[in-house]
């Protein structure tokens, strides 16, 4: 049984206005299998380390809605971040942009 981490990194490229939740996928390698617990499947999960996205020609209208919601798919010694990702001003008629960098943790297999 080891921990490990590691970081993964998406970027949004410029999101058209007025568009529902972008979705993003990435994926990062671990030097051996993560671990199976007989109950609960791979022993695997992402937090949100940081994040900076921005309106790319941003009319002051106020803020309307920002969202992220983060998951995995593993498989073997690969992992897939999945990110779900919305920001909106109040008219829903901005572009953004941005990135978002997530931490995997894994406990792998001996």
């Amino acid at each position: 049984m080891a921990l490990a981490m590691r970081t993964v990194s998406i970027k949004i490229n410029p999101v058209k206005p007025g568009r529902a939740t972008q979705r993003y996928a990435e994926w990062t390698e671990f030097h051996s299998p993560i671990r199976n617990d007989r109950h609960q499947g791979p022993v695997v999960n992402v937090a949100l380390q940081s994040f900076d996205l921005s309106y790319t020609n941003w009319a002051a209208h106020g803020f309307g809605k920002e969202s992220i919601q983060l998951s995995v798919t593993p498989s073997g010694s690969r992992v897939t971040v999945n990110a779900e990702v919305m920001l909106r001003d109040q008219d829903g008629d901005e572009e953004f942009s941005g990135e978002i960098v997530a931490l995997v943790i894994a406990d792998l297999e001996d």
